[in-house]
């Protein structure tokens, strides 16, 4: 499939459609934080709490949040749900973290 970069709008009446678009660059970027540590601190074998730490993105510049789920897999769900999003099922949220912070601690 053919990538492309740019979105672009036409109106159209009735009688003519636009010769001239509107248009939008189109930007698809990913960011994955990297090196993640978690050491467990809590000594009971059913509880986690700690630190979780992590080494910013390369690509950043979209960044605006971090959301740390504790989850049944490395890997999120591959279905959409009804509301044709990701289902919640797998996966618990521990915290939210802004752009600028690199850690989050467990209780």
């Amino acid at each position: 499939q053919q990538a492309h970069d740019h979105l672009v709008i036409y109106t159209r009446s009735f009688l003519v459609e636009q010769t001239t678009p509107a248009f939008f660059a189109l930007s698809d970027t990913h960011s994955i934080a990297s090196d993640i540590v978690f050491e467990d601190l809590d000594l009971d074998y059913t509880d986690l709490g700690g630190n979780i730490s992590w080494l910013f993105p390369v690509e950043a510049q979209q960044v605006t949040e971090y959301y740390i789920y504790l989850g049944d897999s490395p890997e999120p769900a591959k279905i959409l749900g009804e509301n044709g999003s990701f289902p919640w099922t797998g996966r618990s949220q521990l915290g939210v973290v802004p752009y600028y912070d690199s850690d989050l601690f467990v209780p």
